[in-house]
């Protein structure tokens, strides 16, 4: 604790990478037993709250390492290229995409998970009221150029409720959402 009061006293999230890879690859009730057996829970929930401030943190990691490039060890930079781009890899999280006229926004969430939960990251109008994912990969962006030529090469695709969103998937979610009592 000293450490980190020395450091500014940021969050500090304990985290066990063996311990979230087994709760990960058990099935979901076989997972919530461990939980209650040994009163740990998974901490990324917590971690993935936390992911806006660990965006900026890879932000200034990378102007760190840029600015060190001269001076500091080659030991620190590598750990610093390797907590911001392999870390989300390890704990099992992924990046989709969502697109409008004016902006594209990057999402994480966990690997495994499905569209209309994916949805529920935007939103929870979104998971509650999901209707489809229109789904297309950035490869086929990239290659292909724009949005128009991915559908009239038919890799444009609609998913439904047990689509699992992969890792660089663009999405644009349907929904719809009716108030009860009108």
């Amino acid at each position: 604790m000293e450490w980190v009061k020395a450091r500014g006293d940021d969050l500090v999230i304990p985290f066990s990478g063996a311990y979230e890879n087994r709760l990960f690859d058990m099935p979901d009730d076989e997972a919530k037993a461990l939980v209650a057996e040994t009163k740990v829970p998974s901490m990324l929930p917590k971690i993935i709250s936390n992911g806006f401030k660990v965006s900026l943190y890879t932000t200034y990691c990378k102007q760190a390492a840029s600015m060190l490039a001269t001076t500091a060890p080659p030991n620190l930079l590598c750990s610093l290229w390797e907590a911001s781009v392999w870390g989300p890899t390890a704990i099992h999280l992924i990046y989709f995409f969502t697109a409008g006229d004016d902006e594209v926004k990057c999402w994480q969430i966990r690997k495994g998970t499905k569209a209309p939960q994916a949805a529920g990251t935007i939103h929870t109008d979104f998971e509650r009221g999901f209707i489809c994912a229109e789904v297309m990969t950035y490869e086929d962006l990239h290659e292909l150029g724009s949005e128009n030529a991915v559908k009239a090469s038919g890799k444009y695709r609609q998913q439904g409720k047990e689509y699992v969103v992969q890792d660089g998937d663009i999405i644009f979610f349907k929904f719809n959402v009716t108030t009860k009592g009108k």
